[in-house]
Parts: C-alpha cells; structure tokens; sequence
C-alpha cells in the first residue's frame, strides 16, 4: 500500500503507514485506554459482521448500507485504508457483480484483514 497519504487520514504521512492510526484513535477516546481497547473489539465484531453482510448482500441497499458501516468504523479508529476501500465497493453498490466490484471486495478484505490482525496485536500486548 502507499504511504501517500489519503483523502480520509488527518494525520501525517507517518500514521498511515499504520493500519491503525493509534494517534487519531487516542484523541477519539480522549486518551482513555479502556475506552480505546473496548472500541477497537467493537471494530473486530462489527467489520466481521458488515464483510459477512457483504458477502450477502442481495441489492444495492444492502449492499452500500453494509459498506458505509465499515467505512465510517473505520474512520472512527483511524484505518484509513479500510475506509478508503470501503468507500469504493461503496460506489459500485450498482455494480455488485462486475470485475472492478470483485477488485474492490478483495482491496477490502485484505484492508480489514490487516486492520484485524493489527488490532488484535495491539490489544495482545
């Protein structure tokens, strides 16, 4: 992934190299360190969840509804590449079944992937 940095991260260049901008994630929770730990469990069920629902998803709502969730959980925590992936299979909401939506559904996947296994780092150590 590149370390230019992307429409959603207010951070520096620095934190996106990062799944998880730890930085930005702090200043949510107002330093609280419980706080931070219990929303990035809340991550881990919720962008499982969504995937599963997006894996399902039959229609354009449910579809782009299960998209947007990842997406905006992702901004809550800082993964700024899961939401800049979410918010592209977001898009092709009408395009369910084409090859750019596929591409999109695996960039996601991989981003929520990575995102996952650095949490579950974080919260290890």
């Amino acid at each position: 992934m590149s370390s230019t940095p992307m429409s959603f991260a207010p951070g520096s260049e620095a934190t996106l190299d990062r799944p998880v901008d730890l930085v930005h994630l702090a200043r949510q929770t107002f330093g609280n360190k419980d706080l931070e730990i219990e929303v990035l469990f809340l991550f881990l069920r919720q962008s499982a969840l969504m995937m599963q629902r997006l894996d399902a998803a039959v229609d354009d709502q449910s579809w782009r509804e299960a998209a947007h969730t990842v997406r905006s959980s992702a901004l809550g925590i800082g993964a700024w590449h899961v939401a800049e992936a979410a918010a592209s299979v977001e898009k092709l909401c009408t395009e369910r079944e084409s090859d750019a939506a596929k591409r999109a559904m695996l960039a996601l996947d991989g981003a929520v992937a990575e995102a996952n296994s650095f949490i579950r780092a974080v919260v290890a150590a």
